[in-house]
């Protein structure tokens, strides 16, 4: 009795089968690293936006106090500058 010959590689269908598994591993992770980089990117610029912002408190606050001082406990219009006169409710 022969012996069967024995395979020595894939056939060309499992070879492309293997092939479009890693090449979709590859793509899944370029994919991954490209969001990875964007997440990066995108707390960096969240923490500038926090930082700014917490600058602008600041400096709204030297100001209020800056105004507090020189005007007295005033409520000031924002858009005419202009100071608003609280009315009384009371009876």
């Amino acid at each position: 009795m022969a012996k069967a010959k024995q395979p020595t590689g894939l056939t060309q269908e499992e070879l492309e089968g293997l092939q479009a598994i890693f090449n979709a591993k590859r793509d899944n992770e370029v994919k991954l690293l490209n969001l990875v980089m964007s997440q990066r990117n995108l707390d960096k610029l969240l923490s500038e936006a926090h930082a700014a912002i917490d600058a602008n408190n600041l400096a709204l606050s030297k100001i209020q106090e800056a105004y507090q001082e020189k005007y007295g406990d005033v409520e000031i219009n924002v858009q005419t500058g202009e100071f608003v006169v609280q009315e009384n409710t009371e009876e």
